[in-house]
């Protein structure tokens, strides 16, 4: 944000000035000096801008545990040897309860300014006014340098209800003992995976269910849904994602969300695994460090495959907006810089700036542990993960269509458009029904 600057003019006539009357210092200029009063022919020194002195308490509620809450502490402290003025109100509440105690903290009118907590809170919190657009208040250039999923999972009804703070999201992971190299298009992943299938090794074990695959229909161009919540995958793109995911079993066997590949891919056996970023841990504390790579996602046709993005925001309720030196939104800002972020990157978390290189040449990111960059930059390449109320009807009714063609029970076309009736229905229901 910009800081307003506040000119006092300093005159070498102050001192008659004053003699000759109250001046009043908070106009912009001085009046002239009164005619009785001798000129001085030394020249009058320059203007210099008062030092404005930002003051004021941010609150912030969140569920951080150990380490993440050293992030925020440390985060905290810089803060405050830039703006010693400034003073910080910190609650920790149980992840179980975080969500219900703020509701009721905003009804009773003591609400913090800030709230740390996951995308999915953000459309229930907006549509009742708890929390406030971040549209006019945080700078381009910050938005610019976040992963652009990310900011694309705020937006709802054509503002942004958040501001990313970390993210995670379905990766390729390949086991490099297995398959050395990144396949760069997805027929040179079934190569690679048929060419390592031998014994009880198997190359590729992908997850064709809809929260693992979703995001293929955006990186072949498509889309699940519009920003109504309407369905838009009834079409030639969202035939192409069903053709891609039916190929997948040319590369090995499939999964449709159980554990089967996860825990064969952990005990050594499979060369490449769909799965979440939250899950790398257990992954290298199964097969080792130097062994787990996250890979780009590979290129296909005239777009490539991809994951979803989920996000972790920063809340602004509208106590933020009220306050006279912004603090809470000064503060908001600072925890997306590069130092900021690289505390977060220390912990585990995966940042919320953008993987892309061109974002991170020269930001001063640090980040040690190579799978938080290989995350950044394979999720670089996501899709948002769709938060609108509207988005629970979708998932039961793309698994139906998605197994049944996988069954063989009806054709991509039928299925699609099952899919289609039912979601159509669904939310022609949910918009007369009051949100739970």
């Amino acid at each position: 944000m910009k800081l307003k600057n506040f000119v006092l003019i300093i005159s070498l006539f102050l001192a008659a000035i004053l003699n000759a009357g109250c001046a009043d210092l908070n106009q912009p200029t001085l009046s002239a000096p009164s005619p009785t009063i001798p000129v001085a022919s030394t020249p009058t020194a320059p203007a210099t801008p008062t030092q404005v002195v930002i003051s004021g308490t941010v609150s912030i509620w969140h569920s951080f545990e150990d380490p993440y809450i050293t992030a925020l502490l440390r985060q905290i402290d810089t803060f405050q040897k830039i703006y010693p003025d400034v003073h910080f109100d910190v609650t920790y509440i149980p992840n179980i309860d975080i969500k219900a105690s703020f509701k009721q903290a905003a009804s009773d009118g003591y609400a913090p300014s800030l709230l740390l907590g996951p995308g999915e809170w953000g459309p229930e919190f907006f549509d009742e006014n708890l929390i406030t657009s971040i549209k006019d208040a945080v700078s381009t250039e910050a938005l610019n340098n976040l992963n652009s999923a990310a900011v694309d999972a705020v937006k709802y009804q054509g503002e942004l209800i958040g501001l990313p703070l970390t993210i995670e999201g379905v990766v390729l992971y390949r086991n490099r003992d297995i398959i050395s190299s990144s396949p760069a298009s997805f027929h040179e992943l079934i190569s690679l995976s048929q060419d390592a299938t031998q014994g009880d090794v198997i190359g590729a074990y992908l997850d064709r269910s809809y929260l693992y695959s979703g995001g293929h229909l955006e990186g072949l161009g498509g889309s699940m849904m519009d920003e109504r919540g309407m369905p838009t995958f009834n079409n030639e793109q969202g035939l192409s994602w069903l053709e891609l995911l039916q190929s997948f079993e040319l590369a090995g066997p499939t999964d449709y969300f159980t554990d089967q590949d996860f825990q064969q891919f952990k005990d050594g056996r499979v060369g490449f695994l769909i799965d979440n970023t939250q899950r790398r841990t257990e992954l290298v504390e199964g097969l080792g460090g130097d062994r787990v790579v996250i890979d780009p996602w590979p290129l296909h046709d005239d777009g490539h495959l991809s994951g979803f993005v989920t996000v972790d925001n920063i809340y602004l309720t509208p106590r933020a907006l009220d306050e006279k030196h912004n603090v809470s939104v000064r503060f908001a800002e600072y925890m997306i810089t590069p130092d900021s972020q690289s505390l977060f990157a220390e912990t585990g978390l995966i940042p919320a700036i953008s993987g892309s290189p061109v974002v991170l040449a020269g930001s001063g990111l640090r980040i040690a542990d190579p799978l938080i960059s290989q995350a950044m930059f394979s999720l670089v390449e996501g899709a948002a993960y769709p938060v609108l109320p509207q988005a629970v009807v979708y998932q039961n009714a793309m698994d139906l269509a998605l197994q049944s063609v996988f069954n063989g029970i009806i054709t991509p076309e039928e299925a699609l458009q099952n899919a289609y009736d039912d979601i159509t229905s669904a939310l022609a229901g949910f918009e007369t029904t009051p949100t739970p």
